[in-house]
């Protein structure tokens, strides 16, 4: 496992801060994502070469991070020495919940906790020991919002209705985002899902009294979307996806 200081970007191109494709092998009873410019399907072999592909999950997805990202500032420091972190990098999902009309849930982290406290995000957070990436992300949009997500044999649906979860986007996330504001605390490697509904937002029913993590949601139209969230410097990520 990579330490927290590492840019994961700048190890696969240090003059660009979007990969236009990354791919991702995850196993989920070793927790352990391995990232690559080229597909390795041994990755995760036994010493027989055999595979626990029951295990595994395999995407090909764009990734990025902040443009000023302060670990690819760190990197480029030749004075900068990794010896003394003991932090790692780790794994977390994240969910782009649409409704039937286009509409997109973001919720608020609450004011106690100790990274982006009071910010609007969208729901997620860690891999659980032994749980897979898709069945993360459903956990993660049930305890911060309510709406329950189950796994069928033919897939995934929410009030008998079917519903899209797939994964689009990974995202070298940092905090504090600059040095200015301290030497980075935690860094995560979010995958983020789109993940569409077949209900309305207006028959939805959201919980979150529950929850210590969130303590306020709300439902954006495209638009609204638009103009809050999209940087030009990845444009086409996002609106493959609105």
């Amino acid at each position: 496992p990579l330490s927290v200081g590492t840019c994961m970007v700048s190890l696969f191109d240090p003059c660009e801060d979007l990969i236009n494709k990354v791919f991702l092998t995850f196993h989920k009873e070793k927790g352990i994502c391995h990232l690559s410019l080229t597909e390795d399907y041994h990755v995760f072999a036994d010493a027989d070469g055999s595979l626990e592909e029951d295990h595994i999950e395999r995407y090909a997805l764009p990734m990025s991070h902040y443009h000023n990202c302060p670990t690819k500032e760190m990197m480029q420091d030749p004075h900068f020495s990794f010896e003394d972190i003991s932090k790692k990098i780790k794994v977390a999902c994240s969910g782009i919940v649409f409704d039937k009309n286009g509409d997109l849930l973001i919720t608020r982290r609450d004011s106690s906790l100790n990274l982006y406290p009071r910010a609007w995000v969208f729901p997620g957070g860690h891999v659980d020991p032994g749980e897979s990436l898709t069945d993360t992300v459903i956990r993660e949009i049930k305890e911060e919002t309510g709406i329950n997500i189950t796994k069928t044999s033919d897939g995934y649906v929410q009030n008998m209705e079917r519903v899209i979860v797939q994964p689009f986007f990974c995202y070298e996330s940092v905090y504090p985002q600059s040095l200015d504001l301290g030497f980075p605390r935690a860094q995560h490697l979010v995958i983020f899902f789109q993940v569409q509904l077949n209900e309305s937002a207006a028959t939805l029913s959201l919980s979150l009294d529950h929850n210590e993590e969130v303590d306020a949601a709300a439902w954006l139209s495209s638009e609204e979307v638009k103009t809050i969230f999209i940087d030009k410097k990845m444009d086409g990520c996002f609106e493959a996806v609105i």
